[in-house]
């Protein structure tokens, strides 16, 4: 009996850890950090501008992904923009 409560644990864990959602967080942060990496200032610093350009993007390019926001940024300062 022990082992099948053990084995329902592990099997929501995995589902929990896996799920495509968690996927796109660790995406994003990986992003994040690699914008933090280019400009080469604090997380902080960062952020603010991953805000700050989100918010001008979203004018320009209206109903995008969170995700295809943070890639255009990253995108724009590998290019110099």
């Amino acid at each position: 009996m022990i082992w099948i409560i053990v084995l329902v644990i592990i099997v929501i864990l995995a589902l929990v850890f896996f799920s495509p959602a968690q996927k796109e967080k660790r995406k994003h942060g990986q992003i994040k950090k690699q914008i933090q990496r280019k400009m080469r200032v604090s997380e902080e610093r960062a952020d603010e501008y991953i805000r700050d350009m989100k918010g001008r993007l979203k004018k320009k390019y209206p109903g995008k992904s969170d995700q295809w926001y943070l890639e255009k940024i990253l995108s724009d300062l590998e290019r110099g923009r």
